[in-house]
């Protein structure tokens, strides 16, 4: 039994052979849209495509929005339409091929592809217009 066979009896309650280490089975792709709303430079600032200000600290794990009154995108929740615009992501140009050779060989190694995703509605909000 394969990592991947593991982990399908695992989640189905089955028998596995024996139970697999946490992202063992597992290996990450970015996919291209992700990548052009993530403008995040370690060192720098800038304004992501969502209009919103992130800092990327040097030698710090990750970037962080910089929310304050001048920088906050959405000051007032019930005028969200107002003030929130959306990156035009039907305009960006893709390289699809990149990730799909990635995602082919991840699973030529008898893993499973996943992607990243970093902000969902919860961090996007406080992005937004903080906490």
């Amino acid at each position: 039994m394969d990592l991947r066979e593991s982990v399908i009896e695992t989640l189905k309650n089955g028998n596995p052979k024996a139970f697999v280490n946490e992202w063992e089975p597992f290996r990450m792709v970015i996919d291209p849209i992700f990548q052009k709303v993530l403008t995040a430079i370690p060192g720098k600032t800038v304004k992501d495509p969502w209009g919103v200000t992130i800092f990327w600290g040097e030698n710090e794990p990750g970037a962080m929005p910089m929310i304050n009154d001048e920088t906050k995108v959405c000051p007032d929740i019930t005028e969200w339409r107002k003030y929130v615009k959306a990156p035009d992501i039907e305009n960006f140009e893709y390289d699809w091929n990149t990730v799909k050779e990635e995602a082919r060989k991840i699973r030529e190694d008898g893993k499973y592809v996943m992607a990243l995703m970093a902000t969902g509605l919860f961090e996007q909000c406080h992005y937004l217009m903080g906490f």
